[in-house]
């Protein structure tokens, strides 16, 4: 798959939604998909999200959903969830700012890291330690 050939599929994955009939987790995790492969197809090459949140904004200006960073998500989505189709009942009724919210989370060192795993614990971690 080349560049423009993921940039037209992503295309044809937001026009055949244009009804609304997938929910937008939905969608977003079949463009993170069509990114992941591309990127497994072409692990040499530069990381093509700015590119592509460029183009995408550009041409649908929808005015939100296709920054780089929700790109970035929506491959970390895809890649930490099953396929749509094998969600239970609560991931499907879930919002996209519920599953970033969760993303978010569990990424490691920074400041919403940090806040989830005070939470989990029984003491406050003692810095000076």
């Amino acid at each position: 798959m080349t560049e423009r050939e993921l940039i037209y599929e992503i295309y044809g994955l937001i026009e055949e939604n244009r009804g609304g009939q997938k929910s937008r987790p939905h969608l977003y995790w079949l463009i993170g998909s069509s990114m992941n492969r591309y990127a497994a197809e072409h692990p040499m090459q530069k990381d093509v999200t700015g590119v592509l949140a460029d183009r995408l904004e550009e041409s649908i200006k929808t005015g939100v959903g296709f920054s780089g960073r929700n790109l970035r998500y929506m491959r970390k989505f895809a890649q930490t969830m099953p396929h749509p189709d094998q969600w239970d009942e609560a991931a499907r009724k879930r919002r996209w700012t519920d599953h970033v919210k969760a993303m978010v989370q569990t990424e490691g060192p920074g400041r919403a890291g940090v806040k989830h795993l005070n939470r989990r614990l029984p003491f406050k971690p003692n810095p000076e330690q």
